[in-house]
């Protein structure tokens, strides 16, 4: 009896006058004998009484085997490749990273049931490339090369193909195309300065909203898969997802490591090359990660913007090397350069730019490149077995 009068819990020992039975050789054992097992092997839980203990253990346990019934879910990763989307060769690279998923995911904004479908077959080598590409329709050559290159990554991989961008008809795909036009030529520089900085911020805020519709769908992909490759027979244990995507988003990859998913990434680069972004890109990315760009940013991405606009992009279909060699000769002016630039342009007759950025450039012993070999000279660049070095 303790001080208020009251029994103490006890537990009798339990004899069991079939112990000295020799057990079946295969191992085998009754639910009921496992469950006196394990309540005499000294595993137990603080109880009010014997029967009533023993009833709560034999449903704790039996909990637990039906737990153990249950499939596991796989371990999850989920790998980045960043790229551009220029050309057919900033995809380079991505068959490799193919090979090694279990699912492919990819970057396709208004994309409809029937891409899907077209994706899939590809995958499943029951349609070619060619015939895939047939389906689409593209008015940028560039475009139209990294669809190609695209596919053939794909093709015959036998992978699970799944869509987790924003689909056709989906309010934020009418966002997205409604900034698409960029920033306005002012009639001042200082004008022509907000107009930038308004655009990027503003897309950055629409971009943001679609990283996060496509982290929601990639979350759904992979409870989907996750199930899946946890009823095969046997259960797979891993589950690679890769995400093919441009090199602008790595936000995601930031987010999905705070949640604390396996997440990793691979940048197309050329071997010994860092990656680096165009000054259009930088200023959209500071926005994203809320890093006020500068004016200072804000004019060489104007300045930018009418050297490809009205001299050509850079000819290479090299995007990383076309980057670097716009930042090395955009670097090259300060701002009060820049502001002239502005100044002597013909506000009301852009047919004349073109002549008239060429004098600038003239003026400063600069021109623009016409073949490639000229960027690589410009970037001193030196081939040599075909490799760079």
């Amino acid at each position: 009896m303790n001080k208020e009068g009251e029994s103490e819990t006890y537990i009798p020992e339990v004899v069991d006058e079939n112990a000295a039975k020799k057990e079946p050789e295969s191992g085998a054992i009754s639910r009921r004998g496992f469950l006196k097992k394990l309540a005499m092997g000294g595993i137990g839980l603080a109880l009010t009484g014997a029967r009533v203990g023993m009833r709560q253990w034999e449903h704790t346990i039996e909990n637990y085997l039906e737990q153990e019934k249950k499939p596991k879910s796989p371990d999850v990763s989920v790998r980045f490749f960043f790229s551009a989307h220029s050309s057919g060769k900033d995809l380079h690279g991505l068959q490799e990273e193919v090979l090694s998923a279990d699912v492919v995911t990819l970057e396709d904004i208004g994309w409809m049931p029937e891409d899907l479908a077209m994706y899939q077959k590809v995958s499943d080598g029951t349609m070619s490339p060619e015939q895939g590409l047939a389906t689409k329709m593209f008015t940028d050559p560039g475009r139209r090369d990294v669809e190609n290159e695209r596919l053939r990554a794909i093709y015959n991989s036998h992978k699970t193909i799944a869509m987790i961008d924003v689909p056709q008809g989906h309010p934020l795909e009418k966002e997205i195309h409604e900034i698409e036009p960029g920033f306005a030529i002012g009639t001042t520089f200082d004008e022509t300065l907000l107009s930038i900085q308004n655009y990027y911020r503003r897309e950055a805020e629409v971009e943001k909203k679609r990283e996060e519709y496509i982290l929601s769908r990639l979350e759904e992909v992979i409870q989907e898969q996750a199930l899946h490759k946890a009823q095969t027979t046997p259960p797979k244990k891993k589950l690679n997802i890769l995400v093919s995507i441009g090199s602008v988003h790595t936000s995601m990859l930031h987010t999905l490591k705070k949640k604390e998913v396996h997440a990793e990434a691979k940048f197309n680069v050329e071997p010994g090359q860092p990656y680096r972004y165009g000054f259009a890109d930088e200023i959209y990315r500071r926005n994203v990660f809320e890093k006020s760009p500068d004016d200072r940013l804000a004019a060489k991405v104007f300045l930018q913007t009418i050297l490809v606009d009205f001299l050509g992009a850079p000819p290479t279909d090299d995007t990383g090397k076309a980057d670097r060699f716009l930042r090395k000769f955009i670097d090259g002016f300060d701002q009060g350069e820049i502001v002239g630039m502005f100044d002597r342009l013909p506000k009301d007759d852009t047919k004349k730019w073109r002549t008239t950025i060429a004098a600038a450039l003239r003026e400063r012993g600069l021109f623009w490149p016409e073949r490639e070999s000229e960027i690589d000279d410009f970037l001193d660049i030196r081939r040599s077995a075909g490799q760079l070095r």
